[in-house]
C-alpha cells in the first residue's frame, strides 16, 4: 500500500493502524505541518489515498476555546484536501449529531450540548471534505477503548476508580481493533459515503462495575451516546470485541 498515507500515526488509533496497514508514508506533527499552505510539498507524488486521523479529541477541553478548537480540528484539513487525492478517509465523530443520544432515529446534524465546539469543528471538516474531495469515506467514531488508552470514561473507572459522569451514563464503546479493522475494510473496498463507526449497542457504566461503592463520583451529569452501525455492517464490517468481554479477558477489576 505504498500509495497510501496515514496522517496522525502516533495516537491510540494511528499507532495501531500502521501495524495493520503497512505503508512507508506515516505522518505526524514531527514530519508535516498541516497548517502550512505549502505542506503538500511534503507529500510524495505517489500518494493518492489518505487516511486522516489527525486532530485533537479532547472534547471538554474546548468548551470555552472555540477558535482553538476550530483550528485544531477543522482548519488543519484545508491544505491537505487541496492536493490531488483519489480517495480520502476521515475519522470524524458521532458528536456531529444534534442528538447524540438518539441519532439512530434523528439524523439531524449540528450543535449539541455535550460536545459543543468539538462536534461543530468536526462537522465543518466533513463539509470541507465533501466540497473538495470526490471519493471520500467519513467514519463517525463513538467511544474508543483498548489496552493503550490514556483517557476516557472506561480509563477513569479502571485506572483511577473515579467517574466524571453519573454511572447511569451510557457509551458506545468500540475496541481499537474493531476501529482499525473498519478503516482497513473501507480502504480495501474503497467504500464511499458517511458511516457511523460505533458498537452494536450502548453500555452503561453501572453495568461494568462489580461494586458501585468502589467508584468516586466526581459529577452526576448523565451522558448518553446512541449506537447505530447498521449502514457500515451492511458493507461487510462487524464488531468483534464487546467491552464487557474485554474487561473479563483482561482480568480487570472495577
Amino acid at each position: 500500500m505504498n500509495n497510501v498515507a496515514i496522517i496522525g500515526d502516533t495516537g491510540l488509533i494511528g499507532s495501531s493502524l500502521k501495524k495493520l496497514i503497512k505503508t512507508k508514508h506515516n505522518y505526524n506533527s514531527n514530519n508535516i505541518d498541516l497548517f502550512n499552505p505549502n505542506m503538500t510539498k511534503s507529500i510524495t507524488s505517489e500518494i493518492d489515498k489518505i487516511i486522516f486521523l489527525a486532530g485533537d479529541p479532547k472534547i471538554f477541553y474546548y468548551n470555552d476555546k472555540p477558535s482553538l478548537c476550530l483550528k485544531n480540528n477543522y482548519e488543519l484539513i484545508k491544505n491537505i484536501i487541496r492536493n490531488e487525492i483519489s480517495y480520502f478517509i476521515f475519522l470524524s465523530t458521532v458528536c456531529v449529531y444534534s442528538e447524540i443520544s438518539n441519532f439512530s432515529n434523528n439524523r439531524m446534524l449540528g450543535w449539541n450540548n455535550i460536545s459543543t465546539f468539538y462536534g461543530i469543528s468536526k462537522l465543518l471538516a466533513e463539509y470541507e471534505i465533501k466540497l473538495h474531495v470526490k471519493n471520500y469515506c467519513i467514519l463517525r467514531l463513538s467511544t474508543p477503548f483498548g489496552p493503550r488508552m490514556t483517557k476516557g470514561p472506561l480509563f477513569d473507572l479502571i485506572q483511577n476508580k473515579e467517574s466524571y459522569v453519573s454511572l447511569s451514563s451510557e457509551y458506545s464503546f468500540l475496541h481499537i481493533n474493531d476501529i482499525t479493522n473498519a478503516i482497513k475494510h473501507v480502504l480495501n473496498n474503497k467504500i464511499t459515503g458517511c458511516y457511523n463507526l460505533t458498537s452494536n449497542k450502548s453500555t452503561s457504566l453501572k453495568s461494568l462495575l462489580k461494586k458501585e461503592s468502589s467508584i468516586n463520583i466526581i459529577s452526576n451529569n448523565c451522558v448518553k451516546y446512541d449506537s447505530d452501525n447498521v449502514s457500515l455492517v451492511e458493507t461487510g464490517w462487524h464488531q468483534e470485541v464487546d467491552v464487557r468481554d474485554w474487561i473479563t479477558d483482561q482480568k480487570l477489576t472495577i
